[in-house]
């Protein structure tokens, strides 16, 4: 559920603090897989990753054409 700010102020007390007392606490096997996908170590160099972002864009770009055709007709 969304509260604005006017709703927040229209609470009795006990809401409000029962409110801001939720606090989103990760599991340790949640943490431990993020680590796992933020770790830079198993990824490839930045020039690795322009080569292949630019091999992407090169194989879409005959779809842009054709889109960017269709929309100016």
């Amino acid at each position: 559920m969304v509260y604005d700010s006017y709703e927040v102020i229209r609470m009795p007390e006990e809401q409000k603090k029962e409110k801001r007392s939720v606090v989103f606490k990760p599991g340790k096997e949640k943490l431990k897989k993020a680590r796992e996908r933020l770790n830079l170590e198993k990824r490839g160099s930045d020039e690795e990753y322009n080569e292949h972002l630019l091999e992407v864009m090169e194989s879409l770009e005959p779809a842009r054409r054709r889109a960017t055709k269709c929309l100016l007709n």
